[in-house]
C-alpha cells in the first residue's frame, strides 16, 4: 500500500485552488505526474479525463480518472473504471481548509499495486511521491498566488 500526503498553505481561497485543479490542463503545468492528457469531459462538479501517468520514470498505460468536486471543500479522484478500481484501488484528494494566510491544502495519494508489482515498486513509488507531492504543492502556489484575490 502506498499512501503519501503533504500539506501547504497557499495564499488563495479554497475555491481558487479547487478551480485550478478542476482545470486539468492548467493543473498539468504543476503536476509532473500528468504526462499526457488525451481527453477531458466535464459536467458540473465531475471531471473525467484520460491521461498517461508519469511516476518514477515508469512506463505506465493511459487511464481514465474521475474527479469529484465538493465546492469550497475538497476534490476526490478515483479510477473511472470499476474494474481498474478493483484491480488497482486508487484515491487521490485535495482537502482545503480556510486559514488566516489563505488555504491549508492537504494533498494525498493512496493506492495498492497488484502483486507482484507491489513487491517490486512500492518503495520506489513511495520515495518518488514523498518528494513529488510537496514539489507539486510548491509549484501550485507559485502558479496560483500571483493571480489570487488574496495577493498583496
Amino acid at each position: 500500500m502506498i499512501d503519501v500526503a503533504a500539506q501547504r498553505v497557499i495564499r488563495c481561497t479554497p475555491d481558487e485552488l479547487l478551480s485550478f485543479v478542476m482545470d486539468i490542463r492548467a493543473y498539468q503545468r504543476v503536476d509532473r505526474k500528468l504526462a499526457r492528457i488525451y481527453a477531458v469531459r466535464r459536467a458540473d462538479n465531475t471531471l473525467l479525463f484520460k491521461f498517461r501517468p508519469r511516476m518514477a520514470g515508469l512506463p505506465l498505460p493511459p487511464i481514465w480518472q474521475r474527479v469529484e468536486l465538493t465546492p469550497g471543500v475538497r476534490i476526490d479522484i478515483r479510477n473511472a473504471s470499476r474494474l481498474m478500481q478493483a484491480v488497482n484501488p486508487f484515491h487521490g484528494s485535495f482537502v482545503c481548509e480556510r486559514v488566516e494566510a489563505g488555504t491549508l491544502v492537504t494533498r494525498r495519494l493512496s493506492f495498492d499495486l497488484p502483486w507482484p508489482a507491489s513487491r517490486l515498486l512500492d518503495r520506489r513509488l513511495q520515495r518518488f511521491l514523498t518528494d513529488d507531492i510537496p514539489r507539486e504543492l510548491e509549484a501550485a502556489a507559485t502558479d496560483l498566488e500571483p493571480r489570487s484575490s488574496l495577493r498583496g
